[in-house]
Parts: structure tokens; C-alpha cells; sequence
């Protein structure tokens, strides 16, 4: 008998019998990763202990486990229990999932087991009266994945002896004009009260209650942005809100009137504040107010909701509508290229010193002026703090074809260079991608794979791109290095978000670069053709 399984002890990938009492055995066909391999001899009278323990590696893609699970959530009907989540993304994915559930948080003692399957849903009928927490990981080749998200389910009637505890986690992840949210639940919730504003704490648009234990519902909303709450139920009473779920259905409508102030925001929360910069010579093309760089916005926000199962960068808004603030800089364009790779850091000294250095805003730019150095620039803190990532639309990088020969926000649902290009810089004046992840180099990149958001290397920047592909470097690895899921930045607020590096409750400590202290990106568009991502040091202010 022949066991082998994605970690030591385990028999969860292969379990049979050889047939033969021949003491070799060769197996052809064998997927790629690493597999912890036993026998056991087998006779009329039984089975015998394991031999001692081997590791095979087969060389090939898939020799690291898979990412986690995302999103999983639960169905209770009397004693019938549902489970679904969402595979994690990745080249390797799962072959199988294993289900854990225990009697507190973190704990698998009452089951775990393998589902057999690569299905992202599983049921159980008969299940006993309880409360249980209950946990899904990812399971292939090369090895088994770290836990989703954890549920609590409760089987059976509970006695009332308070209101229930808020729901915590809400999620919403739109889908054209279906809304699927998801939370955690209580153990003492006989339904759930759902509430739909247009303004944070309102509830103008809806308020339902679901009616069932579920902690999950799909809605359908018209286009616009929406804040959800969700408040759990029973005979005792009704719960506190959730956390605030912000929930943009459709794209988002730019302010038409420009803006050269920051204008009232709908959430004091920390929020990416898109902005329309020209140098004092530059021609207007009023990109602020005629939707390029609103579909912009919308369109690596889409992109990052999928990749991401949900999560997205919190926007700054005035009544519900992308507020994009305008400013012009009181440098000419040929005084502006003329400071080299410094383009970034003049435009927000000079943006700060006007008034838009708000201690909780990170400042998207859309510069519609020159760069003789690239297309782009960001932060990257702690080595360099800054609140403002801004891509230069009309920059002539060297050897590459001018940064205008690519369009700004052609479509919300096919972003185009520029669009993911200005994502780019935004996750690295997060601090992302940080030095203690594994794939990082070049001063804030990952070098694994070209078709991943933050690559940076002389091979093409394969468009569009995957986010953290392998889910080991910078979004939702579930590692003591900095995680972009994590981020203050991310809505809905994870758990102990986090400032970037170098960020107070005061804002960003923002570095004065003079010199050669810091690397800065050169982002080449050889357009129409393939890009290229490569880091220059700057010799000179």
C-alpha cells in the first residue's frame, strides 16, 4: 500500500494498493511538486505500520502549494450545512480542498478531512447540534495552503439571552449590477439587517432583513456608490452595524465642475485622491472633468476588486461622485523635465505647500506635462516616504517611444498601459513590493513572473497584468512581510490595517531627496508595441 500526501504524515494525494508482493514500484505521468511518500505492507491478517518517510520532488510549474481560499461563507438549513469560497488565484491551482473545523477559533478537532474535489462548494447533511469554526485550505502538489477566512456556524436553536454582537468583516463585491456581500456572523443571529445609503451611515436606498442565519445575499443595485452595513437579529434585540462597506456599482461619475480645492469627502477614512496636474505652460485638456481620468480610476479599480476577490483601493468622493481634484504647478514644463528623475517629488512638494497634504490621502497624479526620464514615479517607503504616485503623460523615457502613444482611460472594463501604470505607483508609495518579500528587487519589484503588476525586469511587462501571482510577495499572503490587503488604504477596512511604512496618524513623513539617497523607476513604453519596466539611479537633482 502506497501513501503519499502534500505534507508529512498525510495521505491526502495518493493512497493504493500495488497489487504485487514485488517491493519496487514505478509510477509514470506524476504531476509536478513534492509529495511525502510511505508504504505500508498488507497481508490476510491486516495492515502494517508505515515505513520510514520519503520526499520526492517532481520538477515542473507547481512545486508550491496554492494560495488560500478566499471568501468563504455558509448556508445553515436545520441540519444541513453549505460551504463555498472562492479559489485562490495563481498557475497552481488547488487539486483538492481540506475542510477543518473545531469547538473554538483556529481549532480542527472535531474534523478534518480532504474534500476529494477541486469544487469550490461542499455540503454536509446530519450535522450535529453545535457551534463550530470552520476553515478551508487549498491543497495540490507541491503542498497545502494557508487557512481562509474562518466562520462561525451555529446547528440548532441557541437560548436569547442578549442582542447578538455586530457581524464583523462585510464585504461586497460587485458584479455589473449584482451585489454579492458577505460577513461573519454571530452564533446567536436568527437573521440579518442589511442597509443600503448613498452617504456613509445613512440608510436612504434600502433596509432588509434577510429573513434567514445566512451570512451571505446578493442584491441588485443601479450604478453608482453605495455604503453598506449589516446589523444582526434576534428575540433579544438588534446588533450595532458592521464595518462600512463602500461599493461602487458601475462607474463611478466624475464631478463635471473642476475642482482646485479639496472638496468636503464622504469618509474620513484613509483614501486615494485622484488628481489632474499641468505644469504653468501646459495645455488643458480637461481630463478631470471629461471622464478620462474617472475611467481610468474605474478601471484598475475593477481590475483590482477581481484579482483581489472584492477588496479595493478606498477613493476619495464628494456626494457619492469621484472627486478629482485640479491644480497647476508654478513650474514650466521644460523647468519640470529639466529636474530629471525628480518629476514626482517637485509636483508634491509644491501640491503639499498648496494644500493638499491631507494626513490620510494618498494622491493619484495624473501629470499632463514632460519627463525626460519615464512615464512614472512613486514612493517607496520607508526608503522613500511621499504621499503622491503620479504617471507623466506626455514623458519621453530614453530608447522608448513617447509616454502619449498610449490613450488614458479607454475603458473601465479593458484598462489600458497608463491606467495600470498609475496602479503600479499607487502600491508603491504603500511601500509595496517591501524588501523582506521573496521575489523582491530592484528597489521595489518582484523579478518572478513579467505578467505581474509590480514586475520589473528587460523582459516585456505582459499586459493586463495578474496581481501577486503565486499570492507570495505583496497581496494576501498571510506572511510577516508587508501585505497590500492589509492596507489602510484597502476597502473594505481589513483588520488591523496598516499605515505604509513611514506614515503617522499625522500623515507621511515625506523624505527630501537631494541627490542619489534613493532609486526612482523609469517605467519605458515602447508602445504600440511591448513595455518594459526598468530602475535607473538618479545622479543628480
Amino acid at each position: 500500500m502506497v501513501e503519499a500526501g502534500s505534507s508529512s504524515g498525510a495521505a491526502d494525494l495518493a493512497q493504493a494498493d500495488t497489487g504485487s508482493p514485488e517491493s519496487a514500484l514505478t509510477a509514470t505521468n506524476v504531476s509536478p511538486g513534492r509529495y511525502f511518500v510511505r508504504v505500508r505492507a498488507r497481508s490476510p491478517s491486516g495492515t502494517s505500520g508505515p515505513s520510514n518517510e520519503i520526499v520526492v520532488t517532481v520538477a515542473g510549474v507547481c512545486v508550491q502549494p496554492p494560495g488560500a481560499p478566499a471568501a468563504l461563507n455558509v448556508n445553515v438549513n436545520g441540519a444541513n450545512v453549505t460551504l463555498a469560497w472562492q479559489a485562490p488565484a495563481g498557475q497552481c491551482q488547488p487539486a483538492s480542498y481540506a475542510i477543518e473545523a473545531g469547538s473554538a477559533p483556529g481549532l480542527s478537532n472535531l474534523a478534518s478531512f480532504s474534500t476529494g474535489s477541486s469544487a469550490t462548494t461542499f455540503s454536509a447533511s446530519g450535522v450535529g447540534n453545535g457551534t463550530y469554526f470552520v476553515r478551508v485550505r487549498a491543497s495540490n502538489a507541491g503542498g497545502m495552503s494557508a487557512a481562509s477566512n474562518e466562520v462561525q456556524l451555529t446547528v440548532g436553536a441557541l437560548p436569547c439571552l442578549a442582542p447578538p454582537p455586530a457581524p464583523i468583516s462585510l464585504i461586497g463585491s460587485p458584479s455589473g449590477t449584482i451585489v454579492a456581500l458577505s460577513w461573519g456572523g454571530s452564533t446567536v443571529s436568527v437573521s440579518y439587517i442589511v442597509e443600503v445609503g448613498l452617504t456613509p451611515g445613512t440608510a436612504g436606498v434600502a433596509v432588509r432583513d434577510t429573513g434567514t442565519a445566512n451570512t451571505s445575499l446578493q442584491i441588485t443595485l443601479p450604478s453608482g456608490t453605495y455604503y453598506i452595513r449589516v446589523r444582526a437579529r434576534n428575540a433579544c434585540g438588534t446588533s450595532a452595524p458592521s464595518n462600512e462597506a463602500v461599493v461602487v456599482v458601475g462607474s463611478v461619475p466624475p464631478v463635471t465642475t473642476r475642482a482646485t480645492v479639496d472638496r468636503p469627502d464622504d469618509t474620513a477614512d484613509y483614501q486615494i485622491k485622484a488628481m489632474y496636474v499641468l505644469p504653468s505652460d501646459g495645455v488643458d485638456r480637461q481630463l478631470d472633468t471629461s471622464g478620462a481620468i474617472a475611467r481610468s480610476v474605474e478601471g484598475w479599480e475593477r481590475w483590482l476588486a477581481g484579482q483581489s476577490g472584492g477588496q479595493r483601493l478606498r477613493l476619495d468622493t464628494y456626494q457619492g461622485a469621484l472627486d478629482i481634484g485640479f491644480f497647476r504647478l508654478a513650474r514650466t514644463n521644460a523647468q519640470m523635465i529639466a529636474v530629471g528623475a525628480f518629476v514626482r517629488d517637485r509636483i508634491q512638494d509644491e501640491m503639499n505647500a498648496a494644500g493638499f497634504n491631507h494626513p490620510r490621502k494618498i494622491y493619484a497624479v495624473y501629470y499632463d506635462g514632460g519627463s525626460s526620464y519615464s512615464c512614472g514615479g512613486g514612493a517607496w517607503p520607508p526608503a522613500l516616504v511621499g504621499n503622491a504616485a503620479a504617471m507623466y503623460l506626455q514623458g519621453t523615457p530614453p530608447g522608448a517611444s513617447p509616454c502619449n502613444t498610449n490613450i488614458l482611460g479607454t475603458s473601465v472594463d479593458a484598462p489600458g498601459y497608463l491606467d495600470f501604470g498609475m496602479l503600479h505607483e499607487i502600491f508603491h508609495t504603500l511601500g509595496i513590493v517591501a524588501t523582506c518579500a521573496p521575489h523582491q528587487w530592484r528597489a521595489g519589484h518582484v523579478s518572478d513572473n513579467a505578467n505581474d503588476l509590480m514586475w520589473a525586469g528587460d523582459a516585456f511587462w505582459q499586459l493586463p497584468p495578474r496581481l501577486d501571482l503565486g499570492r507570495d510577495d505583496y497581496f494576501q499572503h498571510g506572511q510577516p512581510c508587508l501585505d497590500a490587503s492589509n492596507s489602510v488604504f484597502i476597502s473594505p477596512s481589513p483588520p488591523n490595517a496598516n499605515r505604509p511604512p513611514g506614515w503617522s496618524p499625522a500623515g507621511a513623513q515625506i523624505t527630501v531627496r537631494k541627490g542619489t539617497e534613493s532609486q526612482e523607476e523609469e517605467m519605458c513604453v515602447l508602445a504600440p508595441g511591448p513595455r518594459v519596466i526598468r530602475v535607473r539611479r538618479p545622479s543628480q537633482n
